[in-house]
């Protein structure tokens, strides 16, 4: 069946009437979906620590746009391993001893992966009193090994892996800061699922100058500072 010209000409007006009609802050532009996407994404982000490092390690950081890890450097025993091997963060920018030519860097992680992992505080000692009735408890916990951090977190936790638990502590001979270390388990390199991104420069002023308060993390968090 042929519509006549002037029915088809009536559908048409209607047609482009009706479309016509749709609100333009509905008809999203492309780039309007792009910064939409970017301000979720950075939404979804949270600042959980900065670091002060080398030039080479900050280019790294830039190249890979995370926290790499680093034998060498992670691994060995100094005053910033004090609560085992990690990629230690402060929550003040500047808070790390550098020199003329250091970097800081700014990390940000997955806001949900981090309501997600376990978060212990590791004090100078662990004193349970039912503990030191041992005759060879030692109850020192900074500057020991691995194996007994293991035994700590699991002993608060037995579900935890230590492997994959963030360590925050007291800063030694500097009682008024903490820090928090990050195991080599949980970098982007190794799935550890917290989306880390990492940003250095040479001025500290270039990055943003949020305080981080370990004290807002409720979930999934244990231990005590002393």
């Amino acid at each position: 069946m042929l519509f006549p010209y002037a029915k088809l000409l009536t559908l048409a007006l209607a047609f482009i009437s009706a479309t016509s009609a749709i609100p333009v802050e509905n008809q999203e532009p492309e780039n309007q979906r792009l910064e939409t996407g970017a301000k979720k994404r950075q939404s979804e982000k949270m600042i959980i620590g900065y670091m002060t490092v080398s030039k080479s390690r900050a280019r790294d950081y830039n190249k890979h746009g995370t926290i790499t890890w680093d034998e060498k450097h992670d691994r060995k025993s100094d005053d910033r391993q004090q609560t085992g091997p990690g990629i230690y963060t402060t929550p003040v920018r500047g808070q790390q001893e550098g020199d003329k030519n250091s970097w800081y860097c700014v990390i940000e992680a997955d806001r949900a992966a981090m309501k997600r992992v376990s978060k212990i505080w590791v004090p100078r000692e662990n004193n349970q009193r039912h503990l030191q009735s041992l005759i060879t408890y030692n109850p020192t916990l900074w500057w020991r090994s691995e194996g007994i951090l293991h035994n700590y977190i699991t002993w608060m936790d037995g579900s935890w892996n230590s492997e994959k638990t963030l360590r925050m502590s007291i800063v030694y001979k500097h009682p008024e800061q903490v820090q928090m270390s990050i195991p080599e388990n949980l970098v982007n390199a190794k799935n550890g699922h917290m989306g880390f991104t990492a940003l250095c420069d040479t001025d500290q002023k270039n990055l943003p100058d949020e305080k981080v308060n370990y004290d807002d993390w409720h979930e999934n968090i244990l231990g005590s500072r002393t």
